[in-house]
C-alpha cells in the first residue's frame, strides 16, 4: 500500500484470482482503515494472466513506476497512478543454477 499526498489516496495493489487467472489488481482509498471505503479499480494487465505481486513507486515529478512479476520482475511507468498503458520491461530474472533459478 502506498500514499500517493496529491490526490490524498491510498493504493493497494493485490492479487485477485476469478477462478481461471491471477491478475495483479488496483484498489484506492481516501481513509485505508474503512473496510467499505475501498474503490476496487480491477486488473492492472487484465490480458496478462498470471501476473501478481506489485508495489507502486511514487513520484512527485515524472512517472510513478510500478516493479512487479514473479519469474521476471518487470517496470512499468505511468504518470497517472491507477493507469498502467503497457506491462513494462524486464527489470530481474531468474538466474540458471542459482538460488533464484525459479523465481526472483
Amino acid at each position: 500500500m502506498v500514499y500517493y499526498e496529491k490526490e490524498g489516496q491510498y493504493y493497494m495493489m493485490y492479487t485477485a484470482y476469478n477462478g481461471s487467472s491471477i491478475l495483479l489488481s488496483l484498489a484506492r482509498s481516501k481513509n485505508p482503515f474503512d473496510r467499505n471505503s475501498w474503490d476496487r479499480l480491477g486488473p492492472v494487465f487484465p490480458s496478462y494472466q498470471n501476473s501478481k505481486s506489485g508495489a507502486i513507486l511514487i513520484r512527485k515529478e515524472g512517472d510513478h513506476y510500478l516493479f512487479w512479476g514473479d519469474s521476471d520482475i518487470r517496470i512499468a511507468r505511468s504518470n497517472v497512478i491507477h493507469q498502467w498503458p503497457n506491462i513494462g520491461e524486464i527489470f530481474l530474472s531468474p538466474r540458471a543454477d542459482k538460488f533464484d533459478s525459479r523465481l526472483v
